[in-house]
């Protein structure tokens, strides 16, 4: 698994869960006595087991990944990288198109399936986070393979990477970055549970897996089996969207993140956590009011209730890619957006598309497929609708999954009448066998099938 690469993350994340004390990082072993906890970390290692089994995959492409890098909301985020406590050089024109920026990414964000795991290359984000202009504000680059992550001590905090102590020689440290980088999300509206009985919006995950192309660990095969064989967890579930947390936490139904009182402190820590975006105290009143109820819906559970205390093995408090987590959400949410394109009807469907003769259904041997789906993207602002032709006799469909969707209608003069969201849904007939597909994010036009 050293060699881990896009696709196979998802596979070892099932894997890990049999054994997440040995195949974690840092997952603290559970004391036989403490019975409450063996329970909470069965059960939960179960339904995430049962729940990634379930889950439609998006293997992103780097090409896929550069789009959505290179979009105006991420450069905008990325070019306020070079300021530092307490922000006295961000702008307000910038501070509020940013807090737009994220209304709109959480507000408009929609899930083609109500549970989706997304995999692309670490290294391509790692290349592309340091390779960006803004990057040389941050970093003194002296030599490219070895000081690039370090700058007196300190990194940049949207990359994949870390230092690590060599535990031979605690003077010496190498720089661990992962190869791949996994985002499991989920819909909380239709995937109701114990654990999540409120909320409209969405949960997201972080994992990471293999070493990474910008990792200086030493060529020792026992040392690079070990840390490749690990999955690395963010330490933290990400949920947006929810209400009433208050009354949720009155109720025992909520352990995450306290309700914070609205001080220039809490504020800035909520806006930076979860969305990149520092609160300076001279714009403490200038947060935007549908900004401010997005913060207020957003929380993090730390789950230190499945993976244990947090370690102090890795120095300066850069724990296991936290920092790097909040920007690569919201790339991931870019991601789908380009993914949402919409579909555009030009006129109300038939009722009855078959009105020919029907005939008896032919003699079909039913028969299951699986096959992996290559969309080729960014798509148009709109793809149009093809109405089926009349035919004499119908065969049948075999049943399938159709994922979420935009659907644009307009009128006979092109006008836009109306846009809504069709969520994920099933068509065709089981007795003719099932259809089941996982979806492969390209910017090659070879092979794309049509979607």
């Amino acid at each position: 698994m050293i060699e881990m690469d896009v696709g196979e993350l998802h596979g070892a994340m099932v894997s890990a869960l049999k054994k997440p004390e040995k195949r974690f990082w840092f997952f603290e072993q559970i004391p036989q006595d403490d019975q409450t906890r063996l329970q909470e970390v069965r059960d939960y290692k179960k339904m995430l087991q049962n729940d990634l089994q379930i889950t439609r995959k998006f293997l992103v492409e780097d090409g896929v990944v550069e789009e959505a890098f290179y979009s105006p909301e991420i450069q905008r985020l990325l070019s306020i990288r070079h300021l530092k406590e307490p922000f006295d050089e961000l702008e307000l024109p910038i501070f509020l198109q940013l807090q737009r920026d994220a209304v709109a990414a959480v507000k408009n964000f929609r899930l083609p399936f109500k549970r989706c795991w997304l995999e692309f290359s670490s290294d391509k984000y790692n290349h592309l986070v340091f390779t960006d202009p803004s990057l040389q504000k941050v970093l003194a680059v002296q030599q490219p393979q070895k000081n690039f992550s370090r700058n007196n001590g300190e990194m940049h905090h949207s990359l994949n990477a870390w230092p690590l102590q060599n535990p031979d020689n605690l003077e010496e440290k190498w720089l661990f970055a992962p190869r791949v980088i996994g985002q499991y999300i989920q819909d909380l509206e239709q995937c109701r549970a114990k654990r999540n009985p409120f909320g409209t919006g969405f949960t997201i995950q972080t994992f990471s897996g293999g070493i990474g192309d910008m990792s200086d660990i030493p060529q020792d095969a026992e040392l690079r089996n070990q840390l490749g064989n690990k999955i690395i967890p963010v330490r933290s579930e990400k949920w947006f969207g929810m209400t009433d947390l208050e009354q949720l936490r009155e109720q025992g139904l909520w352990q995450g993140d306290p309700v914070f009182t609205w001080d220039r402190d809490k504020k800035h820590s909520r806006s930076a956590m979860h969305f990149d975006i520092p609160v300076p105290e001279k714009f403490v009143n200038n947060l935007l009011p549908e900004y401010e109820e997005i913060l207020q819906g957003v929380s993090c559970d730390t789950m230190d209730w499945f993976y244990g205390k947090a370690q102090d093995d890795i120095e300066d408090g850069w724990f296991l890619g936290e920092w790097f987590a909040p920007f690569a959400q919201r790339l991931t949410m870019k991601i789908i957006e380009i993914l949402n394109y919409p579909f555009i009807e030009t006129k109300p469907a038939s009722l009855n598309r078959n009105q020919g003769s029907k005939g008896k259904r032919p003699n079909i041997k039913p028969f299951d497929s699986y096959y992996r789906c290559k969309i080729l993207l960014p798509k148009p602002d709109g793809v149009e609708i093809k109405q089926p032709p009349c035919r004499e006799e119908a065969y049948g469909k075999r049943l399938h999954q159709v994922r979420g969707h935009w659907r644009i209608y307009k009128d006979e003069f092109g006008e836009i009448k109306r846009k809504t969201w069709i969520r994920e849904h099933r068509r065709g007939d089981a007795k003719l066998g099932v259809v089941l597909k996982d979806y492969h994010l390209t910017t090659e036009t070879n092979n794309a099938d049509s979607d």
